[in-house]
């Protein structure tokens, strides 16, 4: 699963920058280093939770060409969103 890949590349990234964080903070810790840090958390885990969900959504979704539903006729042109 495509969010699984995510998930293990965005966690390998943090904890490369934890590593060259940790290297290069020394002994003294800045409230700057740990805002970025919590940012790049944040930011790693919402990338894998929106590609988790989107993987969860498509397994719902309809592979016809052509779906009638109520009398009416939709075809599939294209997906929406990335």
């Amino acid at each position: 699963m495509k969010a699984d890949i995510i998930i293990d590349q965005e966690t390998q990234k943090v904890k490369l920058i934890l590593d060259w964080k940790a290297g290069s903070i020394g002994e003294k810790l800045t409230d700057d280093d740990a805002e970025n840090v919590f940012k790049l958390i944040e930011e790693a885990s919402g990338k894998a939770s929106r590609e988790a969900f989107r993987q969860w959504l498509m397994q719902f979704e309809c592979r016809e060409d052509v779906i009638v539903l109520d009398g009416k006729t939709y075809r599939f042109k294209f997906f929406s969103g990335q």
